[in-house]
C-alpha cells in the first residue's frame, strides 16, 4: 500500500550518506524518476539551513522523501509550510527489506547501514559510489 504513494510519480529522496533508499531493492520501482541529496550520515541538524536552503530550490511538482532521523520531521514540516509535498519516510528501506525476508528483529542487511545493527561504514561508502546511480545524485551535502 504504501508504494502507491509514489507510484509514477517524480521523487527526490534526501537522505543520508549511507542510507541508499531502495538500492538494491524494488522499494521505488514503481516511480517515474528518482533523484537523490545525500547528506551527513551524522549530527546532520547541524547542516540542516543548508539542506533546507536547497531544498527550497527544488520543484514543487516532485514528492519529496525525507530519511534524515529527527531532521526528517522538521525539514517535512518546514517545506509542507512552504506548499512542498514532503514526507518523512523514516526507515522504510530498512523495515521493507526485513519485510521481504521476514526477518522478527533488527539485523543486518549487506551493502546498507542500519542504525539498530553495527555496520562497516567504510565497506557501505565504497558500495554506495558503486550502486547509486550518479545520474541519480543532484547534490551532495558535507
Amino acid at each position: 500500500k504504501v508504494k502507491q504513494i509514489w507510484r509514477g510519480k517524480d521523487i527526490i529522496i534526501i537522505e543520508g550518506m549511507f542510507s541508499k533508499l531502495g538500492v538494491g531493492n524494488d522499494l521505488f520501482a514503481n516511480a517515474r524518476s528518482i533523484q537523490r541529496v545525500l547528506c551527513p550520515a551524522s549530527s546532520v541538524f547541524n547542516k540542516y539551513e543548508d539542506i533546507l536552503d536547497f531544498a527550497k530550490t527544488l520543484p514543487k511538482n516532485k514528492l519529496i522523501l525525507i530519511a534524515l532521523g529527527m531532521t526528517a520531521t522538521v525539514l517535512a514540516y518546514d517545506l509542507a509550510n512552504l506548499g512542498y509535498w514532503a514526507v518523512d519516510i523514516g526507515h522504510i528501506d530498512v523495515e521493507y527489506e526485513w519485510y521481504k525476508t521476514g526477518a522478527d528483529k533488527p539485523v543486518k542487511i549487506a551493502g546498507k547501514y542500519v542504525n539498530d545493527v553495527s555496520a562497516n561504514i567504510p565497506d557501505i561508502l565504497e558500495q554506495n559510489k558503486k550502486l547509486i546511480a550518479k545520474n541519480e545524485i543532484i547534490k551532495i551535502i558535507e
